[in-house]
């Protein structure tokens, strides 16, 4: 995706410093510009400012000061058809519960590589949907014990 001439940024929200860090110098040797804020409520206000610019929402869900589903649930109000990559540290039987009722276009559990966030901005940012997430998503519709 292009604005202007050159490639939408991308919006880092992730509240552990040196990985917001590294996410940042990641995407950036890549080529995108990248916005980063450390707790819900500095990425909505980033967001309000530049979401014409901005081409996906890289989210940990576990923020201070305003909850990634609370923050998701706002920036699609303003953008329903924003691209979010939703990022958890939660172990997988946990990640069904963690992201219901969250529309996004992959999920990306932690630990992960530098590979794999490439790989899943990219897809996010051509509309590819990440078939882990799809996964995920379906183990949420069967009811619990």
């Amino acid at each position: 995706m292009k604005t202007e001439g050159r490639m939408k940024s991308i919006l880092v929200v992730e509240d552990e410093d040196a990985l917001r860090d590294l996410l940042r110098g990641v995407l950036g040797e890549k080529g995108y510009g990248v916005q980063t804020a450390g707790d819900g409520e500095e990425a909505l206000s980033l967001y309000r400012l530049h979401q014409e610019s901005i081409g996906a929402v890289l989210l940990d869900l576990d923020l201070p000061k305003m909850s990634g589903q609370d923050l998701l649930s706002k920036i699609q109000q303003m953008n329903p058809d924003v691209k979010v990559i939703i990022t958890s540290g939660c172990p997988e039987e946990g990640l069904a519960s963690e992201t219901a009722g969250c529309r996004a276009n992959a999920l990306l559990p932690k630990p992960y590589t530098v590979d794999a966030v490439l790989r899943v901005v990219r897809n996010a940012l051509v509309d590819k949907m990440d078939t882990q997430f799809d996964r995920v998503l379906r183990c949420d519709a069967v009811p619990s014990g």
